[in-house]
């Protein structure tokens, strides 16, 4: 009944609402993937409305109920590379961990993450530095630092 009443909101609804929707669900490992695919479509049109914080709960909800949406994923690159500095050290590491969870190595993204991380690294937390060096691990992502 959730996930139905969210599919007919979705058109309504604000980047808050979507994220703390589909990370609800994610939280309780409930994979409703015409749920997820009709806030996605939905995404677009409010793109430029989402915080860091949104961001980071709608990617890490698409990531550990591994349903791989690339379009939105790509969309949200550019958000984040738009929005960098808005993001804590924490949710940098939850992006990466979401990015490489569904194994999307998007290279421009990567790089950005890569020198942001590098400059944020003394604000990791230990799980968060577990995710971000999992997730370049994952995606084959190396440097020298």
């Amino acid at each position: 009944a959730i996930a139905a009443r969210s599919m007919q909101l979705a058109p309504s609804m604000q980047p808050t609402d979507m994220s703390i929707v589909l990370f609800a669900f994610a939280r309780l490992r409930l994979r409703d993937r015409d749920m997820m695919m009709r806030l996605a479509e939905a995404t677009p049109a409010i793109l430029g409305q989402f915080r860091a914080v949104d961001i980071t709960f709608f990617l890490a909800a698409f990531a550990r109920l591994d349903v791989q949406h690339k379009v939105i994923f790509n969309l949200f690159a550019r958000e984040i590379a738009r929005k960098l500095h808005d993001f804590t050290a924490a949710q940098l590491g939850e992006l990466v961990y979401a990015y490489a969870r569904l194994g999307l190595k998007h290279a421009l993204l990567l790089d950005i993450l890569k020198k942001r991380v590098i400059e944020v690294v003394k604000a990791l937390k230990p799980w968060h530095l577990a995710m971000v060096v999992n997730g370049f691990a994952r995606l084959g992502v190396q440097d020298e630092r």
